[in-house]
């Protein structure tokens, strides 16, 4: 499972982003069938809201944003609702001290028992050694 964070690193690789080439290495093993990618249904919203920011603020043009947000929806990442997680995301959240949608994302993974994968270390911090949450910069 990866989160925005992640994805935004496949398409915003100006020289300052950090953990762009761990983020490509996991897009490459996931098109080459070596990695599952599971997504809760609030992925592409946050996705598409990080690339119209980064056109918005002069990182990327108008072209990039709307071709990686085409790549994106044409992945076949698997999707899983939210709306059975609402409950669940929400103690997650309070007992985390996290947002809601991150609650989203580590209610998936919860019920999942699969690992997390995201490029927000405050979040690795809050939840370390509750869930299965794994920095992006620890995948080479």
């Amino acid at each position: 499972m990866v989160d925005a964070s992640v994805a935004a690193k496949w398409f915003l690789t100006a020289p300052d982003e950090g953990l762009v080439a761990e983020a490509v290495g996991l897009l490459q093993s996931f098109a080459k069938a070596e990695t599952q990618l599971l997504v809760p249904d609030l992925f592409f919203s946050e996705v598409t809201s990080l690339l119209w920011k980064a056109e918005h603020r002069g990182r990327c043009r108008k072209a990039l944003a709307e071709a990686a947000l085409d790549r994106i929806l044409a992945l076949g990442l698997e999707i899983s609702p939210t709306t059975p997680l609402l409950k669940s995301a929400v103690r997650i959240a309070r007992d985390c001290g996290c947002a809601l949608y991150d609650g989203l994302y580590l209610a998936l993974t919860a019920r999942e028992k699969a690992p997390f994968i995201t490029a927000d270390q405050r979040l690795v911090r809050v939840v370390a050694g509750r869930l299965p949450v794994v920095w992006l910069g620890a995948l080479l």
